[in-house]
């Protein structure tokens, strides 16, 4: 018991350092820190030319078949791709770790026949069951859109080269249309494969001992080319555009982009007229009804005080609403965010 104690502690607390760093904010483009871009393998804006990574360590990105970089992405530029071509990604590193995060905006002009790559690189191993590093050296990873729209993670390690692919229903990928996906392969403790469209999961599948991209001592001991938009044959190519793409060691999971059109004053949307509800991942520090008196109802900040003089009452838009000069000295550790639309309420997170 006290082990499965430390184990869970442990768990716990990598998560949380591994989400303080990461930015998983998809549907804007990626600015990693210090921390997020020493764990970022490759990061493509694909913004401009020449084409260059502004992550990871890549030594050279070349261009090869029908490349063309074009202004309508999803993000800014983009490339657009017939089937032929395919962006080469050089790294100067070997991809480190147990874990794995692959990720694109990609719109489709159609299905491959059979499967097209939006990310891929080779694994170079033998196929015997005995591992030996001196001939099962490099990893492979690939994120596939197949004729069906489905959407595929192929992990390939050196421990045994067991190919491991996860898969999700057929359809999942639309046609002409931007969508952001995403394959995740993440090692002990997490131990799960998923696959995300538009931050939501669409496939999940536990990693069994054997099928992880690295299993034991099995790390790779040579970097090998990224391909985008095709494999190293250049015959599972991409019709279509692909944006911002991402190579990633510390990413387990992405979330939708919440829905928060009703904060902004400038936005037609009502604002919700239904009770409060926070769910315990969005649980307010503070927050101030302001339903005829200034009683914090949520109050989770040490030595807050909050004071209002002259108090008068009218009618808000969730209920009544204060009219009075209030006075709330803001603690250090969190911010102050009033409702642009003047719901009646504040809230501090």
């Amino acid at each position: 018991m006290k082990f499965r104690f430390l184990i869970a502690v442990f768990s716990v607390l990598m998560l949380h350092s591994v989400c303080h760093a990461t930015d998983v904010a998809f549907w804007q483009a990626y600015n990693p820190d210090e921390d997020d871009a020493a764990n970022t393998y490759l990061l493509l804006p694909l913004n401009d030319e020449p084409i260059r990574a502004t992550a990871g360590p890549i030594g050279a990105v070349e261009k090869s078949g029908n490349v063309a970089v074009v202004p309508d992405g999803q993000l800014g530029g983009a490339i657009r791709l017939d089937g032929d071509g395919a962006v080469r990604c050089v790294p100067t590193a070997i991809f480190p770790g147990g874990s794995i995060s692959i990720e694109a905006w990609i719109k489709l002009d159609k299905y491959p026949e059979k499967e097209a790559c939006v990310v891929f690189r080779r694994a170079e191993v033998d196929k015997s069951a005995k591992y030996d590093p001196n001939v099962d050296v490099t990893k492979g990873f690939s994120l596939i859109i197949d004729s069906k729209g489905a959407l595929h993670l192929e992990i390939v390690n050196c421990f045994y080269g067991k190919r491991t692919r996860t898969s999700s229903p057929g359809g999942v990928v639309p046609l002409n249309q931007w969508v952001h996906i995403a394959g995740i392969s993440a090692g002990f403790p997490v131990s799960f494969r998923r696959l995300f469209l538009n931050g939501t999961e669409v496939a999940a599948k536990p990693v069994a001992w054997g099928e992880g991209i690295v299993v034991t001592e099995d790390e790779e001991k040579k970097a090998a080319p990224v391909f985008i938009g095709n494999n190293d044959e250049r015959n599972a190519g991409i019709q279509g555009l692909i944006d911002q793409v991402r190579i990633h060691r510390n990413v387990y999971k992405f979330w939708p982009r919440e829905d928060d059109a009703w904060t902004q004053a400038n936005r037609d949307r009502a604002v919700p007229d239904s009770a409060l509800y926070f769910v315990a991942s969005h649980a307010p520090v503070l927050y101030l009804p302001l339903d005829g008196n200034s009683e914090p109802t949520v109050n989770g900040v040490n030595d807050l005080k909050v004071k209002a003089d002259r108090v008068s009452s009218i009618r808000g838009c969730a209920s009544r609403d204060m009219r009075a000069p209030s006075r709330c000295p803001p603690p250090t550790s969190s911010t102050c965010n009033r409702d642009p639309r003047n719901s009646g309420s504040n809230r501090w997170g």
